[in-house]
Formats: C-alpha cells, structure tokens, sequence
C-alpha cells in the first residue's frame, strides 16, 4: 500500500491511498492515512472493526473508513470466487 499526494482546493494536504495501483481512498493529510490503512490492515487479517483506536474522533472515523473499505472489496473478492466456483 503506498500513500500519492492529490491535493485538491479544499484540501491542499490530501492523499490517496493506493493498492496495486488502484486508488482505494483518500484522506486529509499523511496522518489520517496511516489510520486509514491500519483499518483496511485490519480487516484484511479479520480483526473485529470495535479494536479501533480510542480518543481522537477523526483518527477513530479514518480508520473504520478503511475498515469499511477493505470490507467491501473482500465481500466482493468473495462473491467472485463462488460465481467462477458455480461456472
């Protein structure tokens, strides 16, 4: 996973969250990236979406977003593989 600056005028610190070179997400700012990959980590490895950090409100939001994120793409990895199973 690797982190791109995309600035945009509301913005000027935002950066996108790349993965194989598919954009997955963006966030404000270096910082809130790292949380936003921590989450997607997370779900990657089954971790329960409550052992998110604790205190800051915009770290915490970041990270479920990501979590969020992975969970999507591995719901749609997993509906994949039972069509090529059924074909």
């Amino acid at each position: 996973m690797e982190f791109r600056l995309s600035p945009s005028a509301s913005c000027p610190e935002r950066v996108a969250i790349v993965l194989e070179g598919r954009v997955l997400g963006h966030t404000c700012g270096q910082h809130l990236a790292e949380f936003w990959a921590q989450g997607y980590r997370a779900r990657v490895a089954q971790e329960s979406r409550r052992r998110g950090p604790k205190g800051d409100a915009q770290a915490r939001a970041t990270w479920c977003r990501g979590w969020d994120r992975a969970n999507a793409h591995e719901l749609e990895r997993e509906k994949r593989e039972k069509r090529r199973g059924a074909a």
